[in-house]
């Protein structure tokens, strides 16, 4: 029986590290299943979920959208040249955008409380450029700890 060897790989193409050690993989083996990454062209390996496991039933969500997923959010904060550990799991743009277009005019004033990478403000010029709209956006950060010196 064949088989290919999929390894854990990030995003920069660094060996990642595997959720379960061996043994536990083959104990949990009819739950994993292999899939290509094409948009960067690597197998990875996943978990089937289920919303109940004796059901075999797994859950469902309206948001189905690839722009929602929530990998999508990583994949745009490298894009703009961070590291992944750096801001751990943004909220994809899409999204966001996709929420303001059913819960606001063109007029708003959106207020975020958790600003973290500025992805409401990124959603919000968005969808201004594409209605023609002007909405505001009110960004509001809790205090963190920063490096006294820039990065270079």
């Amino acid at each position: 029986m064949g088989y290919i060897q999929i390894k854990p790989l990030r995003a920069d193409g660094r060996e990642g590290s595997w959720r379960w050690e061996l043994d536990t993989a083959k104990e949990k083996i009819e739950v994993l299943y292999p899939k290509l990454m094409p948009n960067r062209g690597v197998w990875s390996v996943f978990e089937k979920d289920y919303l109940n496991p004796n059901e075999k039933m797994k859950p469902t969500t309206a948001w189905t959208k690839k722009e929602f997923n929530s990998e999508r959010g990583t994949d745009q904060f490298i894009e703009l040249g961070f590291e992944k550990n750096e801001f751990p799991r943004p909220k994809p743009v899409g999204l966001i955008k996709h929420i303001l277009m059913f819960t606001t005019e063109s007029d708003d004033i959106i207020l975020d409380s958790f600003a973290g990478s500025g992805t409401t403000m990124h959603a919000v010029m968005d969808l201004n450029k594409e209605d023609g709209g002007n909405r505001k956006c009110i960004l509001v950060q809790m205090t963190e700890a920063t490096d006294s010196e820039p990065k270079k």
